[in-house]
């Protein structure tokens, strides 16, 4: 067990916008996300600029220095954030699939190596 009390390590990145490296992927749009946190091989949390149903199919893309990854999974959870810019804003908690789990710690020694 961790010192926080948590079962797996989490992983938190902020990138610069210009330095975009993740989108998220569902049948109805992409969006870049420049906020990726609590990341671990079972899940994530990101920061969109849309809502997201809760069960919605999404792909994790991931461009990492020479490192690219997609992970499947699904939205587990949305809620609106107070926005920096006035903008919309939601928090959005992400579950990888348990048959994706190759892609899922690809992403998480990606994200160790990374930041």
């Amino acid at each position: 067990m961790l010192r926080e009390g948590r079962e797996h390590e989490r992983k938190h990145l902020t990138v610069e916008h210009d330095d975009t490296c993740f989108y998220i992927e569902t049948p109805t749009g992409q969006w870049p996300c420049d906020d990726i946190s609590n990341v671990t091989v079972h899940g994530a949390g990101v920061r969109l600029p849309v809502f997201l149903a809760v069960g919605t199919a999404m792909v994790l893309d991931c461009h990492l220095g020479e490192h690219h990854v997609r992970v499947q999974g699904l939205v587990m959870w949305c809620r609106s954030e107070d926005s920096r810019c006035g903008d919309s804003a939601y928090r959005v908690g992400l579950r990888f699939n348990p048959r994706d789990v190759r892609n899922s710690s690809l992403l998480f020694l990606a994200l160790r190596s990374y930041g």
